[in-house]
């Protein structure tokens, strides 16, 4: 992967956060012929399999349209099943404008399956805005990864040392690879979170910093934006140091394209922190403390569905003691919840008609069992 260029980066990396709930359901589903992908000629499937499962995100926002898989999916009169949607806004107190696209796939989804899983009360309300009301709130695929609710997170007494910070700054845009571009247009959290790691030598977890995943995996000299990438970098990191800045990214900077991979990596760290939902979620399936930092509806919403341990972006400053967040990491309420997680989602599966791998998947051969025989 250290040859591939910015271009190749950009279209095979995107947020590596997806692999997660993707691969989760992928093990939660029960079937021999399971077969996945983005793109899909409707003729071809229709023929070949007998439902469509849609891993979602958080789609129920302005930004997405999502009309292409609609029409596609509309076109196959399959049953179609969509799981751990959500709703992201800056605020609760508002519904966000949803694109057409959306709100077909919404309504088709509506149409054929029994509900639709959501992640939280918030997006219930959203789709319930547009009129559609058989949902079912479950939260996340993600967090099924163990396939059952006994795995435990422990919180030993301990001196914090090893700490993998991440956050939700993303690719950048293009105008911030132009030396024209003087100041970095982004959330405030977004860069003093590398920042910390940079300054107190911790880990960084990058899902989709596509710049700082470039650095770290050996980029080509020859490749036309190393030079904007430099530029572009040291504004992130405030630093003028290039060796400095090049030995952290090199060393400190952590990126993962394989989920165990991942999770082994953090089951070797004391607490992970930051503002991603899938990189809280991945110290979580790991045994390891994870703290995320609440920063819009989409994580204070699965923050409290799951139970995550969490703090507000208000609450983290540029002298955040990790040690601190550690001895106030509550991972009691986490696993407390993990049960009743599980059977919320074992119940919306049986309600499909989805074979699972979850405890208590339902045997019977009625029709509601059998609806995707061979999805």
């Amino acid at each position: 992967m250290s040859q591939h260029s910015v271009r190749t980066l950009r279209r095979q990396v995107g947020n590596t956060g997806n692999l997660l709930f993707i691969h989760a359901l992928r093990r939660v589903l029960h079937y021999d012929a399971l077969a996945h992908g983005r793109r899909f000629v409707p003729a071809e499937l229709a023929d070949r399999h007998d439902g469509i499962v849609v891993a979602a995100a958080n789609w129920l926002a302005p930004r997405h349209s999502f009309a292409e898989l609609a029409a596609s999916i509309e076109s196959t009169q399959l049953p179609c099943v969509i799981v751990g949607i959500g709703a992201q806004a800056h605020s609760e107190a508002r519904i966000p404008a949803l694109q057409d696209g959306v709100l077909r796939l919404m309504k088709i989804a509506s149409e054929r399956s029994h509900s639709i899983s959501v992640r939280g009360e918030y997006s219930a309300e959203v789709l319930a805005h547009y009129g559609i009301d058989n949902v079912t709130i479950t939260g996340c695929p993600s967090l099924l990864w163990n396939l059952d609710a006994s795995h435990r997170v422990e919180k030993p007494q301990r001196q914090v040392t090893r700490v993998a910070l991440n956050c939700s700054r993303g690719a950048p845009d293009e105008r911030l690879l132009t030396r024209r571009a003087r100041r970095v247009q982004t959330n405030r959290l977004n860069v003093l979170l590398p920042r910390l790691a940079f300054q107190r030598g911790l880990d960084f977890v990058a899902q989709a910093e596509l710049p700082d995943i470039y650095y770290a995996l050996g980029r080509p000299d020859e490749d036309t934006f190393a030079t904007a990438f430099a530029d572009y970098m040291a504004r992130i990191y405030d630093t003028t140091d290039t060796s400095h800045l090049n030995d952290f990214l090199a060393h400190r900077m952590k990126v993962f394209v394989d989920v165990e991979a991942w999770l082994r990596y953090l089951t070797g760290q004391h607490l992970v922190f930051g503002t991603r939902l899938h990189g809280a979620i991945a110290g979580l399936l790991a045994g390891t403390p994870s703290v995320l930092v609440t920063h819009d509806t989409r994580t204070a919403e699965m923050a409290r569905q799951a139970g995550i341990p969490s703090v507000s972006a208000e609450a983290v400053t540029e002298d955040t003691d990790f040690q601190q967040v550690y001895d106030a990491c509550d991972v009691e309420t986490f696993n407390r919840s993990a049960p009743a997680y599980y059977q919320r989602f074992a119940e919306f599966f049986d309600a499909n008609g989805l074979r699972h791998r979850l405890a208590g998947a339902t045997e019977s051969t009625d029709g509601a069992t059998q609806r995707f025989p061979n999805a």
